[in-house]
């Protein structure tokens, strides 16, 4: 079997898993734009490249959140889509950020179709109890009619954008000037940043941001690595949460006497 085919193979189960929902939590992580990179990299023989794009994706989606359940962007598209392209072409790791955006919004539609196509199939189901009111007819259906449905909105489209993804893009960046390319690397180096800026600006407290700026100072005057910085982070967390603890026992004490 022709790797390509191997490679658009496995991006489209991928997708099929995340878009099915399957254990909700597993397909979720299964299919997070940095292991799908590693994935896709290993089966490329480029595993660096594809853990590369796919963390500058995990990082551009990060402060996503889910007002009432809708997807805004599919992350998980974006990475599966951009990353075997990118890598079959040699396009710049930045760019291929820039061009998995478009998928990730292709990604949002098609979430909110699928659920669409299913409200028709809840009322076919309605139907069917009120009508017939096999057990078996009915749980067949209700188990084979979501998954198809996201199999068919999910996986076709990944399986032939990443089969014929390389040669339509290479064609592209061929006739690209040098200009836009270079456009679309300078933005793709930002994208990253706005995506880690929401995710602060989602979870900031104003107490804590002398934390964050101190961080961010330390990585960029003394040059601590990100896993030094991590070590660092992780114990001045576990010395707030103790401090945090012992206050609350301590007031509880009081209360108490």
């Amino acid at each position: 079997m022709n790797n390509l085919v191997l490679v658009a193979t496995v991006c489209g189960l991928l997708q099929f898993l995340s878009f099915s929902e399957f254990g909700y939590t597993f397909s979720e992580k299964i299919t997070s734009a940095v292991v799908i990179g590693t994935i896709v990299g290993l089966m490329m023989g480029d595993p660096k490249t594809g853990l590369l794009i796919g963390a500058q994706i995990e990082l551009l989606y990060i402060g996503m959140i889910y007002p009432g359940g809708i997807v805004p962007a599919d992350g998980g598209l974006a990475a599966v889509v951009a990353i075997p392209i990118a890598i079959k072409t040699g396009l710049d790791p930045k760019a291929a950020v820039s061009l998995g955006i478009p998928f990730g919004i292709i990604g949002g539609l098609l979430y909110e179709l699928k659920k669409t196509i299913n409200i028709f199939g809840l009322h076919k189901l309605e139907d069917m109890i009120n009508k017939s009111g096999d057990p078996k007819t009915i749980r067949k259906y209700q188990d084979v009619f979501p998954v198809l449905v996201a199999f068919l909105l999910s996986f076709p489209l990944v399986f032939l954008s990443v089969y014929f993804g390389p040669s339509v893009v290479g064609a592209i960046i061929s006739d690209i000037p040098q200009w836009i390319m270079h456009g679309m690397e300078v933005a793709g180096g930002i994208l990253p940043a706005l995506g880690f800026a929401i995710a602060v600006s989602v979870i900031m407290k104003r107490k804590y941001m002398p934390l964050f700026f101190a961080g961010f100072f330390l990585v960029e005057y003394f040059k601590i690595t990100p896993m030094g910085a991590s070590i660092f982070g992780a114990c001045i967390a576990v010395y707030l949460f103790m401090n945090n603890k012992s206050s609350k026992k301590g007031k509880k004490e009081e209360q108490t006497n």
